[in-house]
């Protein structure tokens, strides 16, 4: 699959990947702050350890109640519990998504229907993840799920990198996107095979896949010790979502 040779960012681009509001939730502050109270971790531990900056968490813990991504949550969740789907219902409390409450919405009216597709191979090891994120970003630039699927992709690179045959000297990774506007998007991370290894620090075994399959709207693992191919569909918001 030919790579489009998209130019511009290189790296995420927050203007070009800014959340629309379909991807907005709304958290309780005061049970944010029990639930890391509770696993007696600081506000900075769990910044730290959910890969948020410390001044977001205070925002969020700031109260009464508080909006963001719902990576951004996705990613709390996984570190305060080992499911992360009962953490964020604890979290949410029934307050639901921010758009859902934005009165007057308009939804969003569909194009002409895109679709593209790409690959790049990088040789493993953990300064190519970056590099891999920034191809991903040029290649989805324009589309609402921008973040989402570069989440998915660095977990999964992650996991490649670190506990197939990918991590041997010289190995490698591939990355494929396609892209169908208004209606999906497809994302592969091939490594080359081999049991996966559990060499996790303790606390964090599962949580990789455990995101994954929050953001996904279909996932599933293929491959055997020859090569193994994961995947990941994430599908279009569509008009008041």
């Amino acid at each position: 699959m030919p790579d489009p040779n998209l130019a511009g960012m290189s790296g995420r681009s927050r203007k070009s990947t800014r959340p629309a509001r379909h991807w907005i939730v709304t958290l309780d502050s005061a049970r944010l702050r029990q639930a890391r109270t509770e696993r007696g971790l600081s506000r900075d531990k769990l910044a730290a350890e959910a890969g948020v900056s410390r001044r977001t968490m205070a925002r969020l813990e700031s109260g009464p109640a508080a909006s963001c991504h719902r990576a951004t949550l996705y990613r709390i969740a996984a570190s305060l519990g080992d499911d992360p789907v009962p953490v964020i219902t604890a979290l949410t409390g029934g307050l639901g998504d921010e758009a859902a409450a934005a009165p007057g919405r308009r939804p969003e009216v569909p194009g002409p229907v895109l679709s593209w597709q790409c690959s790049r191979t990088f040789t493993t090891g953990h300064d190519q993840i970056p590099v891999a994120r920034a191809f991903l970003g040029r290649v989805l630039h324009g589309c609402p799920m921008t973040f989402e699927a570069q989440l998915i992709c660095t977990e999964l690179m992650t996991n490649a990198v670190l506990h197939s045959r990918s991590a041997r000297p010289g190995g490698r990774f591939v990355v494929r996107a396609e892209v169908r506007e208004h209606d999906y998007i497809w994302l592969e991370v091939e490594d080359q095979g081999g049991i996966w290894t559990t060499r996790e620090q303790p606390g964090q075994g599962g949580r990789g896949l455990q995101i994954v399959a929050a953001l996904s709207d279909y996932w599933d693992i293929k491959g055997d010790d020859d090569g193994r191919i994961v995947c990941s569909r994430i599908d279009w918001p569509g008009p008041g979502q």
